[in-house]
């Protein structure tokens, strides 16, 4: 394909740069009959004797190799390829050079050199909005060409050691102007907030339910895409340390879910409580524990938000009570906590989430009838990712209306791809918990991406076209992004350096993480109880003893 595309533009290029000028003999525009010509149209080094030949034969395509006047191969000059090869390495040895280095052998016959002032701009300005260029210029002149360039159409790009570099086409030209005047747009351009119509909730034992309208900040809108964008990436590079056998064990990721944790945190207060399954990286980063925390949990050191002893299922922070491996169990702990709010006397509701499969567990039923009994502040919260394990909710629930199940509890169903739509729900939920009304049951229609964790595949139950299907029309986070775009809360450039500054944090985490030594073996007994006083913990057998301190 190159070659031939390399044909046609030389067979262009030799129809215009040739004409004849008698019967005998033919030259290019511009100078004297005969004589060795080369081009510099994009092959150098071909060379074309015109004396005595032909006067049509200039005229046909020339050969893509140089030839004599007997029509031999002449030797091979450094072609395209080999200077963008020797111009490649020259760029790497040289620091800062090596984009342009790289752009000017790309297109090496078609920009001119800027000589310094805007003079000389004009005509690189007019080449910038077909090719690429990448030249010296003078620092005096440097403004001057910046301004030219802008007003033929070209925004000029970065300028490195003394280069100035401009789009490659026009498309790509307005591009980088449309960047660049993005970039300078002032605050005061963008809308402070908007109002959006949401999905309205489904209803079982309520009379209203929540609002079906929400009102985004631009502030809250920049906070929600970074928070669910940070946790993707997250558990992208979970997934990416787990297959390099970095991370071991259990590993239950949750990309897919982000607009769940992220709406139910900022519909609550840092005092309220939480508690969750075993896919719980998410919530624990919602809930404020670092990244570096959590990748280094993750991979068994020192610095994880467990000390290294808890792994993917068992984060803990204020207020958080972690993942929790027995499936179902967590239910039964969130409702004493909830009891225990309601005992203190504290305004506080407490979060328990389990999963659809974990739905059909007994424990949950007589959970459902204690806290009903009691009134407890208690939102039990069912995230339905349509499989439990690698078994669909049609196969597993004769009912899969799961905000129906507390029968006597009041229950909604949420769209969990839309933070928005679970945020609205949390807070008529957190609302009527702390109104005395008793419990109340949330079920969050959500898709995780992953398999059920890393041992699954998660494409033996599914095809890969469903998974892809959801990420193209439910994507919590696209959706969120176009809503902030479409009412000009946020610009793409502004989405795109959260992007950059995100990956960063992720890639630093993911160094510590891997770094950071694991804990000592003296501390294996530590942290089993809270504010005692040491004690001693016999260890693999009756000689080995390790002293257990509650907090180092």
């Amino acid at each position: 394909m190159r070659i031939a595309e390399a044909e046609r533009r030389e067979r262009r290029r030799s129809a215009r740069r040739w004409e004849c000028t008698s019967a005998g003999s033919v030259a290019p525009v511009g100078r004297g009959a005969g004589g060795v010509v080369g081009s510099r149209g994009g092959f150098g080094g071909r060379l074309k004797e015109t004396r005595g030949r032909d006067p049509l034969q200039s005229l046909r395509p020339s050969p893509l190799h140089a030839q004599d006047a007997a029509g031999r191969a002449l030797p091979r000059a450094a072609g395209p390829g080999r200077r963008r090869r020797q111009d490649g390495e020259r760029g790497r040895q040289l620091p800062g050079l090596g984009e342009g280095w790289g752009r000017r052998a790309r297109r090496e016959g078609g920009a001119r050199r800027l000589r310094g002032r805007a003079g000389a701009a004009v005509s690189n300005a007019a080449v910038g909005r077909r090719g690429s260029v990448a030249e010296p210029l003078g620092r005096a002149g440097f403004r001057e060409a910046c301004a030219v360039l802008r007003c033929f159409g070209c925004s000029p790009g970065v300028r490195v050691n003394g280069f100035v570099s401009t789009s490659r086409s026009r498309k790509g030209a307005v591009s980088e102007a449309s960047r660049v005047m993005v970039a300078s747009r002032n605050y005061a351009d963008f809308a402070n907030e908007a109002t959006f119509e949401i999905k309205p909730c489904d209803l079982h034992r309520l009379e209203e339910g929540p609002a079906t309208t929400a009102v985004l900040t631009r502030e809250e809108g920049l906070h929600y895409y970074k928070t669910m964008q940070t946790i993707r990436r997250m558990e992208l590079k979970s997934d990416q340390l787990y297959k390099q056998k970095i991370i071991r064990g259990f590993c239950h990721l949750y990309d897919g879910q982000e607009a769940c944790c992220v709406g139910l945190e900022v519909a609550i207060k840092p005092t309220d409580h939480v508690i969750t399954a075993y896919r719980a990286h998410g919530f624990t980063y919602a809930r404020g524990v670092p990244v570096r925390e959590i990748l280094a949990e993750l991979t068994g050191r020192k610095g994880g938000c467990a000390k290294g002893k808890g792994g993917s299922m068992h984060m803990y922070t204020k207020n958080f009570y972690g993942g929790n491996g027995i499936v179902g169990a967590q239910v039964p702990l969130g409702a004493g906590i909830a009891l225990a709010c309601k005992y203190f006397g504290k305004n506080e509701v407490c979060l328990t989430l389990y999963g659809d499969g974990a739905a059909n567990q007994g424990q949950i039923f007589e959970t459902y009838n204690m806290a009903a009994l009691w009134k407890l502040p208690c939102i039990f919260i069912c995230e339905n990712n349509r499989y439990g394990m690698g078994t669909s909710v049609e196969r597993a629930a004769a009912s899969t209306d799961y905000y129906k199940r507390g029968d006597f509890i009041p229950g909604l169903r949420v769209d969990g791809m839309d933070v928005l739509c679970v945020r609205e729900a949390a807070k008529f939920a957190a609302e009527y918990c702390r109104a005395g009304k008793g419990p109340i049951v949330m079920e969050l229609q959500t898709y995780r991406y992953h398999g059920h964790s890393m041992s699954d595949p998660g494409i033996s139950y599914r095809t890969r076209e469903e998974i892809q299907e959801v990420r193209s029309k439910s994507d919590p986070i696209t959706l969120l992004k176009d809503r902030m775009i479409n009412n000009n809360l946020a610009s793409v450039e502004e989405l795109k350096e959260i992007d950059v500054a995100v990956r960063k944090e992720i890639e630093e985490a993911a160094q510590f993480a891997t770094t950071d030594p694991e804990p000592p073996l003296e501390e294996l007994g530590n942290h089993i109880y809270f504010n005692e006083p040491p004690f001693e913990v016999r260890g693999p057998n009756q000689w080995i003893k390790y002293k257990s301190l509650s907090h180092s």
